[in-house]
């Protein structure tokens, strides 16, 4: 990157690797990478319900890399922002934050997966919730909801 824009771009060599993409219940993808003696392996995405691009990031035989890259949730082709993180943050507490220092997220990993409460938020001057749901070593679980800008419920996701 050069100055928060894309300069140049890793396109990996796809030998070997197999195809991997899970979706929604609407039949929108919600991840897609690739497999290699089944890690996961290459570049990964990441995409909300309405197949807008969220997340991309990198492993190497099943372990996270170092680059993070977040879309904008309007414009999923615009980078949000970016990270080159000097750790795996493996196990913890986590929070990220908007440009405009409003909480995004929230979240805990334990032994390398998402566990417990997840909360997404929205950036505006309530910084209200936007999605709730909790994770049981890694997979999503229960009811999540969804809330509109003003924090009112508007729906659950199963």
């Amino acid at each position: 990157f050069n100055d928060g824009n894309l300069s140049s771009q890793w396109i990996p060599n796809r030998e070997e690797l197999k195809d991997s993409i899970e979706y929604y219940g609407n039949g929108k993808i919600k991840t897609k990478g690739y497999l290699k003696d089944g890690k996961k392996h290459s570049l990964w995405s990441y995409f909300d319900r309405d197949g807008h691009l969220l997340i991309e990031r990198y492993f190497s035989y099943g372990k996270p890399g170092y680059v993070w890259i977040w879309y904008d949730h309007h414009d999923h082709h615009k980078i949000d922002k970016y990270k080159i993180y000097s750790d795996n943050r493996n196990d913890g507490s986590f929070i990220r934050y908007y440009q405009s220092s409003n909480i995004k997220e929230k979240k805990n990993k334990i032994n390398n997966k998402l566990n417990g409460e997840y909360n997404l938020f929205h950036d505006n001057e309530f910084n209200s919730i936007y999605l709730k749901g909790q994770y049981l070593s890694g997979a999503k679980i229960n009811n999540w909801e969804i809330f509109d800008k003003q924090g009112v419920f508007q729906t659950f996701l199963k």
